[in-house]
């Protein structure tokens, strides 16, 4: 995953690593290790400075990428979380295996919001000006309005059929 501003990009596989690569320097690639589960997604913070990292057992970890071994815990999903996206705006999301959706303030990292949004995983995420788009596994594609502290999506866009993998929202974020 690349960073908002493209200057880093995280790689990992199912392993224990992650790999962080700064684009911008011709500093060789740093590996992070995780010890406690497999990785499963990485999102670097919009300004590349620091790295979230979840684990197959729903651990979420911040990691300074600085000082990678200073570490912080967010709230953790209780199942793996396949899909992370952070916005411009100061916000954090996070899918899950049990179709949870959990939305952090970046500021504070404070859990601002939980939602069952899918019946099975959640394949994508993506945060818009106006809200919030989750794909799942269940071949539906909710719409979650930023303006809704609602503990479950509205707006369903499409009806079950097959696995929905991505989503997107038009460049200003307002389609």
């Amino acid at each position: 995953s690349f960073s908002a501003d493209g200057s880093v990009v995280a790689v990992a596989s199912f392993g224990r690593q992650v790999q962080v690569i700064d684009l911008d320097s011709s500093k060789r690639p740093r590996a992070i290790s995780i010890e406690r589960s497999r990785v499963t997604a990485t999102a670097p913070t919009p300004d590349g400075k620091q790295l979230v990292i979840a684990a197959a057992d729903g651990t979420l970890s911040l990691v300074d990428l600085n000082q990678p071994s200073s570490r912080r815990a967010l709230a953790n999903h209780p199942f793996a979380v396949w899909t992370m996206k952070f916005d411009q705006t100061g916000r954090f999301a996070a899918g899950s295996w049990d179709g949870t959706v959990r939305l952090w303030d970046t500021s504070s990292w404070e859990l601002i919001q939980s939602v069952k949004a899918h019946q099975e995983s959640v394949c994508a995420i993506l945060l818009g000006t106006q809200g919030m788009l989750t794909a799942g596994m269940d071949g539906r594609v909710f719409y979650l309005p930023s303006e809704l502290p609602s503990k479950s999506p509205r707006g369903l866009i499409r009806g079950p059929n097959d696995p929905v993998w991505i989503t997107t929202f038009s460049p200003d974020g307002e389609q």
